[in-house]
């Protein structure tokens, strides 16, 4: 089983470095490492050229075309999904592996942990996690229906391809999660031992209850990535009425 690690960045030369060492100490080795460079101002794509990854640039903005574009030419039968800002425990790629290996089982979400500068940040931004952890679990059991985690989750290149990528919207998972649902005689899980350390910086730039705001409308409505960043107002697409179900 093959492994290509895709990494979306803007403007990411102080966070991708730890995050590049993380993947090369994995205990399940990657076969490639893609750097995606979606216009950077800074040294992101020397940073990343540099440690050895494969870099690429991507001139539409936002992660889901920084996503896509990398897994478009990547050559692991799986892709896996994390972000620049993030530390990967050792054995992550080893424990996504094990759960692949199971039958009928072709993408897996792990565990994202919060890095906070503070410990009552870190609770405070760990409790989202946990709520969210909790729904995600009771909609794997019952539902047969996990959502995907963008920067934590590994699924086959192939069934990637066949649902189309990412979507243009906040909350691109989600809206990735509910296309790959449909996609019968497939299934996922979650491992909680895919454990991700991850900064907090959306949190604290925007603030926590704006920040908890804006993931929730995302949740139900499709709202563009372009031109949104921690600190604007998401621009709600009026042809996008709610959406409650996949």
């Amino acid at each position: 089983m093959t492994l290509s690690f895709i990494i979306p960045a803007f403007n990411e030369e102080k966070e991708i470095g730890t995050c590049i060492k993380s993947i090369r100490n994995q205990t399940h080795p990657p076969l490639e490492i893609i750097v995606v460079d979606n216009n950077s101002s800074d040294n992101t794509y020397k940073t990343a050229k540099d440690r050895g990854c494969v870099v690429i640039k991507e001139k539409e903005q936002g992660i889901s075309a920084a996503r896509n574009a990398g897994a478009k030419i990547a050559k692991g039968d799986f892709l896996c999904f994390v972000d620049a800002d993030n530390v990967l425990d050792r054995n992550w790629a080893k424990e996504a592996v094990k759960t692949l290996e199971e039958p009928k089982i072709i993408a897996v979400s792990g565990l994202n942990i919060f890095r906070g500068k503070t410990m009552l940040g870190k609770i405070k931004f760990n409790l989202y996690t946990l709520i969210v952890y909790l729904g995600n679990i009771l909609s794997s059991k019952i539902l047969g229906k996990t959502y995907l985690a963008g920067n934590n989750f590994v699924i086959e290149k192939r069934t990637f391809e066949e649902i189309g990528g990412f979507e243009p919207y906040l909350a691109e998972d989600i809206w990735f999660s509910r296309k790959f649902w449909k996609h019968k005689g497939k299934k996922a899980r979650i491992n909680l031992k895919m454990k991700i350390y991850l900064s907090a910086r959306g949190f604290e730039e925007a603030g926590y209850i704006r920040t908890l705001s804006v993931w929730t409308k995302s949740f139900f409505i499709k709202i563009p990535q372009a031109g949104y960043t921690y600190k604007t107002k998401p621009k709600i697409l009026k042809n996008y009425p709610p959406i409650l179900s996949p």
